[in-house]
């Protein structure tokens, strides 16, 4: 049988940071991260593997799982923390800031202004109201004044590098919260909760 805390030694430092750079949330991150622990150590009887390699792809397999549900339904899974009667400790901001400070999410939210500032006015706009901001197509075609199709297919950013806002999108994507550093953060799409 898997032996979890072995497991939990060798890479819970990197699968924290595999969360934190994905959610661009620390607290986010924690209780991801604390699921993905609970689940391996519920499910640590199907493990089928026999190496040190195979059991880290499981367990990062176990974490897209979470990190996926929670961007499908913007709240966090916590069934394996319950089933096992399990609690995260609270954190505060301190630890929070840590752990993103580990991530390199600082780095990160300087490369991403750097993106930013490389694009048109029309194109940061519209990156900066979709993937940051995440607002709906139809509200982003009405900010934009364009129509909601146009918005779908990149219209705002045709008149722009396509490859470089796409490229741009994906690093915003991975660090939501660099414009809203001082509110909280809302679940994907607007979704409020955790």
């Amino acid at each position: 049988m898997l032996d979890v805390e072995a497991l939990y030694a060798r890479h819970r430092e990197a699968l924290l940071g595999f969360l934190v750079r994905r959610t661009a949330d620390g607290e986010v991150a924690l209780d991801l991260w604390a699921e993905t622990f609970a689940q391996a150590l519920a499910g640590r009887h199907r493990y089928r593997g026999s190496s040190d390699e195979e059991a880290a792809a499981w367990l990062f397999g176990i974490a897209r799982n979470q990190l996926a549900r929670y961007y499908r339904r913007g709240t966090i899974e916590q069934r394996a923390l319950g089933r096992l009667q399990l609690e995260r400790p609270p954190v505060d901001a301190a630890l929070v800031a840590e752990i993103e400070r580990r991530a390199g999410m600082d780095a990160m939210r300087r490369e991403l202004a750097a993106a930013l500032a490389t694009l048109s006015e029309p194109v940061r706009t519209a990156v900066q109201l979709r993937v940051v901001e995440e607002l709906p197509y139809v509200d982003l075609a009405a900010r934009l004044q364009i129509s909601e199709q146009a918005a779908r297919a990149g219209g705002a950013t045709s008149t722009s590098s396509p490859r470089r806002a796409r490229r741009c999108c994906r690093r915003a994507r991975s660090c939501t919260s660099w414009s809203r550093r001082a509110s909280p953060r809302p679940g994907p799409a607007g979704r409020a909760g955790r």
